[in-house]
C-alpha cells in the first residue's frame, strides 16, 4: 500500500488501497451499475454511497459521476481528488450478459498526488494496465528522466526487497543483475525517444524469496518530445506462472500420452479445421508437416492422401470420394474402413462433439483383416470338410445298415447253431452214454468171461466212446464260450495241487511216449492259492499238457510251471504284475505264421490229409476262453524244431496271501483214483492214468 504522511483522505473507514467492484446487468433499472467493496461482496451499495467510501465527502458526487459512466466504451479510467487516485481497468463481460468491472482507491500524500496527476492518462486507460491495477496487488513507482524515484509504495519495494527511497531506481535496476541490466537498456531506448512503452517478466530474489513479476513502464514526454516521467507497475505473477508451468508440463505429458498411443487421434473444429493430431496419425497417413499444423482445412488432409499415393480412388473419383468422405465426416455413423495403397486397412471411428467439434480414432486394422480373411478361408475348409463328413457319414449309414442286416443274420445262425449243438448234444449223449455203461459192462465180467480178441474190441470201443464224449463237450463249451454263457465259479486254488494234479494227468501218456515230464514250483508260491475256476483251469492245464506230450517226439522234455512277473499295479489293486502259468516243450514248434490259426475253432496247422496227429482243433481255442474269462491272456511262442511255450497270463490280484490250509495228500505214483475231478477229466480227456 502506498505510504502516508497525514491521515487518511477516504471517508467511511476504506484503508488506503481499497479495491472495489462495479456490475452492470441487464436489465437494472436505467442500466445504473451498483458496487461493493472488493472485502464486503456481500453488502451491495449504490454509486453514491460506494464513492462517498472511496473519496472525501465532498468530492463524492463527482466520482459518482464517473462511476456512472464507468461501462462506457470511452470512459476514462482514473479518477483523482482530494489526495485520492482512483483508477479501474476494462469491463469484462461474461456470457450471461453481466459485465464486471474492477477497481482501487489509493490515499496519497498531497506531494505524491500531484506528481501522480502528471501520469498520462493513457497509462491507466490501457488495457492491459488496467488489470494490473484491478488485481489490488500492484505495486506503483514513478521516476524521473534521470532515474530518480519520485512516487512508490510499499507493495514495489515488497516485491523488489527494497530497503527504501535512499537508493536510486538506477541502483536497484543494477542489484537486479541481467534483469537490471534488460530493464537499464530499455530504459535507455525510452530516453532516446525510440520507445515509450515496455513490458517484461522476470525472476528476482533468491532461495525462498524467488518470484516472478511482471514489470510494465509507461513514458511521460514534454512537448518538444523529451522523457519527463516514467511509470512503473509491478505486479507478482509467481501464482500464474506456477499454473502456467503446471499446465505446461501436463499438456506435455497429455501430448506424450496421446503419441504413444497405437491408435491415430485427430481433432477438428466446427469449420473442419485441424485442432490437433498424433504422431500415429501422421504416421498412417503420411501427412507432411506444413498440414499438420493447426488450422489446416480437413479437405486438403483428404487430397493430400490421395496426391501422396496413400490411397487410390482413381482420377474420375477423386472429387466424389472427397465428397462422400466429407459427408461421413460430418455425419458421423457407425465405423469406416480404408484401405491404404501399401496394404495397411484401417477402421477410422468418428465422433461429433457439442460446439461441431469432430473427434476421430484410427485403429490400424491390418491384422483384423488377416485374421478376418484366415477366417473365412478356414470356414471354407470347414464347410467342404463338413460336406464330405455329411458323404462320409450316409456312406457309413449304409455300412451300418448292412451290418445290422448282417449281425441279424449272424445272430440268427447263432441261435440255429445252438439250437442244433443242444440237440446233438442230447441226441448224441444218450446212445453214448449207453456205449460206454455196456462197454464197461463187459470189462467188468459182469456177463461173464471174454475172450482176448473180444476184451480188445470192448476197449476199443468204450475208448472211441470217450473219445467222442470229449468232442461233443469241447463243442459245448465253444459254444458256450461264443455266447457268453460259460459261467466261472470261482474259490481258492491251491497252486501246488493245480500242478500236481495236472501232471497226473498226462504223467502215464508222457512215459509211455518217453517224455521227460516236470513241474517247476518257487518256494515262495509253494503255499500260496489262486483265486479261479478250478475245473477250467485244471482243463486249461491238461489241453497244454496233452498238446505238448502228443507233439513232442520221444527224449524230449515238457515242462509245467508258474511264477510271479513284477510290474505296475493296476487300479484298484494291492500288487502289479502277472501271475504266470506256462507249459514248455521240445516238440515240433509251429511256424511263426502259422500262431495265429492256432487259436481258431476246429483249425489245424497240419491239415493234410496226411498229418500225422489226431485232434478237432479245439483245445487252444477252449484253453483261450477260459483265460479270458479269468481276465488273462495266452501268450504261444514256437519256433520249428526247438519247440513251443504257452504262458497263461493271470492278474495278481488273483495270487492270494498264504493261508496254511494243508493240501491233499498224494503218493508219488499218482494214485488218486477217488478224485471226482480226476475222473470225470479223465472221461472227458479220454486219458488212461
Amino acid at each position: 500500500m502506498v505510504a502516508t504522511t497525514g491521515g487518511s483522505a477516504l471517508d467511511g473507514g476504506a484503508a488506503p488501497g481499497c479495491g472495489f467492484v462495479l456490475v452492470s446487468r441487464p436489465g437494472l433499472a436505467g442500466d445504473v451499475p451498483v458496487g461493493h467493496l472488493s472485502d464486503q461482496p456481500q453488502w451491495p451499495l449504490p454509486l453514491a454511497d460506494l464513492a462517498r467510501r472511496l473519496c472525501p465527502a465532498v468530492l463524492a458526487g463527482d466520482l459518482e459521476d464517473m462511476l456512472r459512466g464507468a461501462f462506457l466504451p470511452d470512459a476514462p479510467r482514473r479518477w483523482m481528488g482530494g489526495g485520492v487516485i482512483v483508477a479501474f481497468g476494462a469491463p469484462v463481460i461474461a456470457a450471461t450478459g453481466v459485465a464486471t468491472l474492477r477497481g482501487i482507491a489509493i490515499d496519497l500524500p498531497e506531494a505524491m498526488a500531484s506528481t501522480l496527476a502528471a501520469v498520462p492518462q493513457d497509462f491507466l486507460a490501457d488495457p492491459e494496465m488496467g488489470l494490473e491495477v484491478e488485481a489490488a496487488e500492484v505495486g506503483l513507482v514513478v521516476t524521473d528522466a534521470d532515474g530518480r524515484v519520485r512516487v512508490s509504495d510499499n507493495r514495489a519495494r515488497t516485491l523488489l526487497s527494497w530497503a527504501g527511497r535512499a537508493e536510486s531506481f538506477a541502483d536497484l535496476l543494477a542489484r537486479m543483475g541481467v534483469v537490471g541490466e534488460r530493464l537499464a537498456g530499455l530504459l535507455d531506448e525510452m530516453r532516446r525517444d525510440t520507445r515509450d512503452r515496455l513490458s517484461v517478466e522476470c525472476q528476482v530474489g533468491a532461495g525462498t524469496e524467488v518470484r516472478w513479476l511482471r514489470i510494465t513502464a509507461m513514458a511521460d514526454r514534454l512537448e518538444d518530445g523529451r522523457l519527463d516521467r516514467i511509470a512503473w507497475t509491478l505486479i507478482d505473477i509467481s501464482d500464474q506462472r506456477r499454473e502456467t508451468q503446471a499446465a505446461e508440463r501436463t499438456h506435455r505429458v497429455l501430448d506424450e500420452a496421446l503419441d504413444a498411443m497405437s491408435a491415430g487421434l485427430v481433432l477438428f473444429d466446427a469449420e473442419d479445421r485441424l485442432v490437433f493430431c498424433n504422431s500415429r496419425y501422421r504416421e498412417f497417413y503420411g501427412v507432411p508437416d506444413h498440414l499438420t499444423r493447426p488450422g489446416t482445412p480437413f479437405v486438403d488432409m483428404l487430397r493430400e492422401e490421395i496426391d501422396s499415393g496413400r490411397i487410390d480412388v482413381g482420377l474420375a473419383d477423386r472429387e466424389a470420394w472427397i465428397a462422400q468422405r466429407v459427408r461421413k465426416h460430418r455425419n458421423p455413423i457407425g465405423i469406416i474402413e480404408q484401405r491404404n495403397v501399401d496394404g495397411r486397412w484401417l477402421q477410422i471411428r468418428e465422433r461429433l462433439m457439442s460446439g461441431g467439434l469432430v473427434v476421430g480414432v484410427h485403429v490400424d486394422a491390418t491384422d483384423i483383416k488377416v485374421k478376418e480373411r484366415q477366417l473365412e478361408e478356414n470356414l471354407h475348409e470347414l464347410q467342404d470338410t463338413r460336406e464330405r463328413l455329411e458323404d462320409q457319414t450316409a456312406r457309413l449309414v449304409e455300412l451300418a445298415e448292412g451290418m445290422s442286416l448282417a449281425r441279424d443274420a449272424a445272430l440268427a445262425a447263432a441261435r440255429s447253431k445252438a439250437e442244433f449243438l443242444a440237440n446233438m448234444s442230447h441226441e448224441l449223449r444218450t446212445p453214448l452214454n449207453a456205449i460206454l455203461g455196456f462197454s464197461e459192462m463187459l470189462q467188468s465180467g459182469l456177463f461173464g468171461p471174454m475172450s482176448a480178441k473180444q476184451e480188445e474190441y470192448v476197449a476199443d470201443i468204450r475208448q472211441s466212446g470217450q473219445h467222442l464224449l470229449s468232442l461233443i463237450n469241447d463243442i459245448l463249451d465253444l459254444s458256450k464260450a461264443e455266447a457268453g454263457k460259460l459261467a466261472v465259479e470261482e474259490s481258492e486254488v491251491p497252486i501246488r495241487f493245480l500242478l500236481e494234479r495236472s501232471r497226473r494227468m498226462v504223467a502215464e501218456r508222457a512215459r509211455r511216449g518217453g517224455l521227460d515230464l516236470v513241474v517247476e514250483l518257487p518256494d515262495e508260491l509253494r503255499r500260496a492259492d489262486l483265486k479261479a475256476d478250478e475245473r477250467k483251469l485244471t482243463q486249461v492245464l491238461l489241453n497244454l499238457l496233452s498238446n505238448a506230450v502228443k507233439f513232442t517226439d520221444p527224449g524230449g522234455r515238457v515242462e509245467l510251471g508258474v511264477r510271479r512277473n513284477p510290474g505296475p499295479a493296476a487300479p484298484g489293486s494291492a500288487g502289479g504284475g502277472t501271475i504266470e502259468l506256462y507249459v514248455a516243450d521240445t516238440g515240433i514248434g509251429i511256424a511263426e505264421d502259422d500262431i495265429p490259426r492256432a487259436f481258431q475253432p476246429f483249425e489245424q496247422v497240419d491239415s493234410s490229409l496226411s498229418r500225422r496227429y489226431e485232434g478237432t482243433g479245439l483245445g487252444m481255442s477252449l484253453v483261450k476262453a477260459m483265460v479270458d474269462l479269468h481276465d488273462g491272456e495266452v501268450v504261444l511262442e514256437s519256433e520249428p524244431g526247438v519247440g513251443t511255450t504257452v504262458r497263461v497270463l493271470l492278474p495278481a490280484w488273483r495270487l492270494l496271501p498264504e493261508t496254511g490250509n494243508p493240501l491233499p495228500e498224494t503218493d508219488d505214483d499218482g494214485e488218486d483214483a477217488d478224485d471226482p475231478l480226476i475222473q470225470s477229466l479223465q472221461k472227458i480227456r479220454g486219458a488212461d492214468i
